[in-house]
């Protein structure tokens, strides 16, 4: 912490940390043997081990669980063939499952192909959402959620819509909510339209919530850094109502607001003619203080933004006093 004994370790991205174990997971591209390279950096020891992914063609990192490495797996990238293998600390190989898709008959003609959009593995299970993207905005269309031991049993699968999901508990119970579109018939009796599903996975049950659906996007557009894992509660999740305000989500899926109305407290552009977007970005609390990135991005055209500035600000919750911290 005091800028001594430097280590350098070379051009690697972390992919996950393990505060107990005290490693990272580290990735990157190999030019010379044209394959993604994966290794668990022990920073105890001050020591680099790669894993053994070598015998994989083309493999993607998802999650990290306990020891255990998760990556999709393929032969190449439009075979529209997915295995779920997972390589532990010690370079132990388990091949979970192998998924493909009815759809994936029709790529040749339409250049479409379903895959894994998603994985989370939460204690002894693995969620997946298995679907495809497609269109000018490669909107998402359709596919399954999936869940199973991560021993490859007690497979099961739902429909969804969306590419989203939160796993909360209740107790010993996992709750999977997800965006689920009701039958009217299903809401039109209670005069009131449920938009949210909540998966009891226990009991193999669906039933409709009220849950806000924002929260879940927002979960997954504003996705934990590396070094946020342990952050209790988590995430910090941004929801524009009268204002901008930053709630929490804890893991028994307890809703808690965090700060409210921060679009008035930060430090508007003088430019007002230059019609620009603002986004909030990297919300982060520690000891008292709310910290997070606003970006101000100016529309040119074909579905390109440019950046024009980045304010860094932190925000004293209980004085609800906000600090710009520095601009680029």
């Amino acid at each position: 912490m005091q800028g001594q004994n430097r280590s350098d370790y070379g051009k690697w991205e972390i992919c996950a940390l393990d505060m107990e174990r005290n490693i990272f997971i580290l990735n990157r591209w190999s030019w010379e043997e044209k394959i993604d390279m994966y290794c668990v950096l022990d920073c105890a020891k001050d020591e680099i081990i790669t894993l053994p992914t070598d015998s994989y063609k083309l493999l993607d990192f998802w999650a990290y669980h306990d020891g255990w490495c998760y990556f999709d797996i393929h032969e190449d990238w439009s075979s529209g063939i997915c295995r779920v293998v997972g390589i532990s600390l010690e370079g132990e190989q388990k091949e979970i499952m192998t998924m493909t898709s009815s759809h994936n008959k029709i790529k040749e003609k339409y250049n479409y192909t379903e895959s894994i959009c998603r994985m989370e593995v939460v204690e002894d299970r693995i969620y997946i959402i298995f679907g495809g993207y497609f269109g000018s905005d490669s909107y998402f269309q359709g596919g399954s959620l999936i869940t199973m031991k991560l021993d490859g049993s007690d497979y099961r699968a739902i429909e969804c819509k969306e590419d989203a999901f939160v796993i909360c508990k209740d107790g010993d119970r996992i709750l999977v909510y997800f965006p689920y579109y009701w039958p009217q018939e299903d809401w039109s009796k209670e005069k009131k339209r449920y938009l949210m599903g909540v998966w009891d996975i226990e009991t193999n049950t669906l039933f409709p919530s009220d849950f806000p659906r924002e929260l879940v996007y927002e979960q997954q557009r504003h996705s934990i850094l590396t070094y946020q894992e342990r952050i209790i509660p988590k995430p910090l999740c941004l929801m524009k109502e009268d204002g901008i305000n930053v709630y929490a989500l804890e893991d028994s899926g307890r809703i808690v607001q965090v700060a409210t109305n921060i679009d008035k407290a930060i430090i508007q552009r003088e430019d007002k003619e230059i019609n620009y977007s603002i986004d909030y970005e990297h919300l982060y609390y520690a000891d008292g203080f709310l910290y997070f990135e606003v970006e101000f991005t100016v529309f040119e055209g074909a579905r390109t933004f440019r950046r024009i500035q980045k304010d860094v600000y932190r925000m004293k919750l209980d004085e609800k006093f906000t600090e710009l911290l520095y601009s680029y």
